[in-house]
């Protein structure tokens, strides 16, 4: 049975929606007489009908909060956490009220969202997705994309996101500062984050003089993500007849997977095989043994820049226009642990010949 809406108050007392709003929500309105003020309480205390008090605070202090729409599975999945804790601690330093919407992957409840936080007259609101994507933006006024990139350019709006392609290179940079040279990338299908991250990786060994054929690129599209898509994927690569010295994975729950691909075949990490990850996640990479090398996305600091632009910056406080417009792509840091060495002995010249397996498990 759903909870009792303002509508159903309104058709037991027989008034309007917006008389009972302006009842419950304690609003000063002189041509409400006492008899309906009575009818609006008594029936919404036999419905058992409450107005929702964080929206109620909201329209009452919009200059105090701001507004997050988390999209994509944000809030329940452990991927962008930071992104959340990150503008939970911006606004806590501010003296700023966060209001979070979750809507998980329904496209319906983003919406509905979006309109009820245009409704509570927020400072601004925050559109955040668990992973970087492209994608249609709606048009709200001071609104901020986090994670997610327009898929048009658009006057005033503003997008922060993690620099895939610093993420690629920094990766690519350690291994070749290790003394790798034959390594492989158990990478996802292609998405934006994927391609972005995966071409830089590439680009940089590359200009490092390492020759493609000493690069194993290997795709699990059925697998995501997963370490046991990890596992899989770390397999084919671990029983090439001249296998990498070193893994890099799209994410650390990949990483896991190659740990134990890694123990089936007696290889030890980091003597006989140099695994790194990505996400920095809690609490997988430090739980690991050895602990992961890791790389650890920029959230705080997106959070942090995000909360600046639309609580710092006079211009963007209620009437005082829009958000200064524009994508900045923000580098994240390699977290090294105790995952990654130099190879074990020097490299040889392969006599097989790497490929890249886009293979349809």
């Amino acid at each position: 049975m759903r909870p009792p809406r303002i509508r159903d108050v309104a058709a037991l007392a027989g008034v309007a929606p917006s008389t009972v709003s302006v009842v419950l929500n304690d609003v000063a309105e002189s041509r409400i007489s006492d008899d309906t003020r009575r009818r609006v309480h008594e029936a919404a205390d036999l419905l058992g009908y409450t107005p929702n008090a964080a929206a109620r605070s909201l329209r009452t202090a919009p200059e105090r909060a701001l507004a997050l729409v988390a999209v994509d599975g944000l809030g329940h999945l452990p991927y962008g956490l930071g992104l959340v804790q990150g503008l939970q601690e911006a606004c806590s330093e501010r003296g700023v009220h966060l209001l979070t919407l979750t809507t998980g992957t329904d496209r319906s409840r983003e919406s509905e969202a979006l309109r009820f936080a245009a409704g509570a007259q927020v400072v601004g609101t925050v559109l955040a997705s668990v992973y970087h994507v492209r994608r249609q933006v709606p048009k709200l006024r001071n609104l901020l994309c986090l994670n997610i990139e327009p898929d048009e350019e658009r006057d005033g709006l503003t997008a922060i996101v993690p620099d895939e392609r610093a993420a690629g290179r920094l990766v690519a940079e350690e291994l070749l500062a290790l003394g790798h040279r034959r390594v492989a990338l158990l990478s996802l299908t292609r998405t934006l984050e994927v391609s972005q991250r995966r071409d830089a990786f590439l680009e940089t060994l590359l200009a490092a003089g390492i020759s493609r054929s000493e690069i194993v690129v290997d795709r699990s599209p059925n697998h995501d993500g997963t370490a046991f898509g990890g596992w899989v994927a770390a397999g084919r690569v671990l029983d090439l007849p001249d296998r990498p010295t070193a893994i890099a994975c799209f994410n650390d729950r990949m990483a896991m997977g190659v740990y134990r691909a890694a123990a089936r075949r007696g290889l030890r990490i980091p003597e006989d095989l140099t695994v790194i990850g990505h996400d920095d996640l809690e609490p997988v990479a430090e739980s690991l043994h050895p602990s992961l090398t890791t790389v650890a996305p920029p959230y705080s600091e997106m959070a942090e820049l995000a909360a600046s632009i639309l609580l710092d910056d006079p211009g963007t406080a209620p009437g005082g226009g829009a958000t200064p417009g524009g994508t900045t792509a923000l580098a994240g840091e390699l977290v090294r642990r105790f995952s990654a060495a130099a190879p074990a002995a020097p490299a040889r010249s392969p006599r097989t010949h790497r490929k890249e397996l886009d293979v349809q498990t």
